[in-house]
């Protein structure tokens, strides 16, 4: 793993659909993960594993209070 967070320092790569690219924990937005850039919604995430397009493809919950 260490290797992989390494080699992406160095390069880029494209989401495509997003099935390969895992949503907290890969760098697909700047240099830094969501995962450390949000790590209080990382903590409560339920699915911390899902990739871009398991989240893209996940129904809004219906949470009382939220506004969209």
């Amino acid at each position: 793993m260490k290797m992989k967070q390494e080699f992406l320092e160095f390069g880029t790569f494209i989401v495509k659909d997003g099935s390969q690219v895992r949503f907290w924990e890969d760098r697909w937005i700047g240099n830094i993960t969501l995962r450390e850039h949000y790590p209080k919604l990382y903590n409560i995430a339920s699915k911390k594993h899902d990739t871009m397009a398991d989240v893209l493809n996940t129904q809004i919950p219906n949470i009382s209070g939220i506004e969209i």
